[in-house]
């Protein structure tokens, strides 16, 4: 358990905005049944046994579409863009059939439903022991071609609202800068780990804390994006998000996705000839300033002071991997009793995180099933 007396930094503020707060009398909002797909054992029961054993007992197993299978076999004149797309698509499915045949007794996909409410009674039970970690992007709010124009919903804000009120802790952690994190969930009165755990903006503040070992980075890491291949990168239309000692290259939805991705690797080669840590998302690399961490160490940052039991954490991406291995870490170690770890599917979903997830849910809409379940 994580004991200590309650943390001031993630408490409410006194000044908290009215939109923050919940009206216990009004109409809940829509409650979607969700069928909640949990991996199982050879068994055919849950897995609780060392959590270190997971990739003998969970595996999450996707068939290939067969029209995919088929499309490139009748249309050899596919341009590369697609091909391209479709050849990381091959290769997360080959990495699939390849623990297939690890695992012999694995057979067809995903196995049947579980009740929603079985796996989350012991956080239903203790509301006020337990804590609600979230990811943010492809989990709370939408992936869009342009993340500046990402935003969570209303039904969505409101949930969240309803469950910060019944939670010993709700929380968001992401990639992106504390305060923009903030901006896009619309809530103030929660607590933000940003920038891969880099950053700590707790409830109400006007400023985060930030990692000063990384901030000290913030130019060299800044002038690694802008100063290589200027020509191309402006020609190509590469998207630049600075984020103190963090600048990720996008190029999701330009007119030449292939061309855009080719210049944001060439400079990543260079960043990392200069020292800076490279890391590869969707449609997105970053550069990092040369100082570990990750979204674990988020999860670690919002968990410091307060006394909570059990965890759950919601993510869509491979960042979120370093969330579940942390919690697993902290649960092994008896520091938490239960820890749930919950993948948010998509088309994208990268195969790691479907064989890391407890559980999974099927996009925003999946979770906005799982918060009304945990309000109710």
């Amino acid at each position: 358990m994580y004991e200590g007396d309650r943390n001031p930094l993630l408490e409410p503020c006194s000044n908290q905005h009215t939109t923050d707060r919940w009206d216990p009398n009004r109409q809940r909002s829509d409650k979607m049944n969700i069928s909640v797909e949990q991996l199982r054992c050879c068994s055919g029961t849950s897995c609780d046994h060392d959590r270190q054993q997971r990739c003998s007992c969970r595996l999450a197993l996707i068939e290939a579409d067969p029209e995919h299978q088929h499309r490139h076999q009748h249309d050899a004149t596919a341009d590369a863009k697609e091909a391209a797309e479709n050849a990381c698509r091959d290769a997360d499915h080959r990495q699939l059939r390849d623990a297939l045949v690890r695992h012999p007794f694995i057979i067809g996909s995903m196995s049947s439903a579980t009740p929603l409410a079985s796996a989350i009674s012991v956080f239903v039970a203790d509301r006020a022991s337990s804590a609600l970690l979230l990811d943010i992007d492809g989990t709370l709010a939408p992936i869009v071609r342009d993340p500046q124009s990402a935003s969570v919903s209303e039904i969505t804000r409101r949930l969240l609202i309803e469950c910060n009120e019944l939670f010993g802790l709700v929380g968001c952690i992401s990639g992106r800068q504390a305060k923009e994190a903030r901006r896009i969930v619309g809530i103030g009165s929660l607590p933000y780990s940003g920038n891969h755990g880099l950053e700590l903006l707790p409830r109400g503040a006007g400023e985060p804390s930030v990692n000063p070992e990384a901030e000290a980075w913030t130019e060299r890491v800044q002038a690694a994006a802008r100063e290589t291949a200027v020509q191309l990168r402006e020609e190509s239309g590469l998207k630049i998000e600075e984020k103190g000692p963090i600048v990720a290259l996008h190029w999701r939805g330009l007119e030449d996705e292939l061309a855009a991705e080719a210049v944001a690797e060439q400079i990543a080669d260079a960043a990392k000839a200069d020292g800076l840590l490279i890391h590869r998302g969707r449609s997105v690399i970053e550069l990092r300033a040369p100082v570990t961490s990750d979204k674990g160490d988020g999860v670690q940052a919002l968990l410091n002071g307060v006394t909570i039991d059990n965890v759950l954490y919601a993510g869509d991406d491979r960042t979120d991997i370093d969330a579940f291995r942390a919690l697993r870490a902290l649960e092994q170690r008896g520091v938490i009793s239960k820890s749930l770890c919950i993948g948010v599917r998509s088309e994208q979903t990268p195969s790691e995180l479907l064989a890391e997830a407890d559980l999974l849910v099927d996009g925003t809409e999946g979770i906005n099933s799982l918060l009304s379940a945990l309000a109710e």
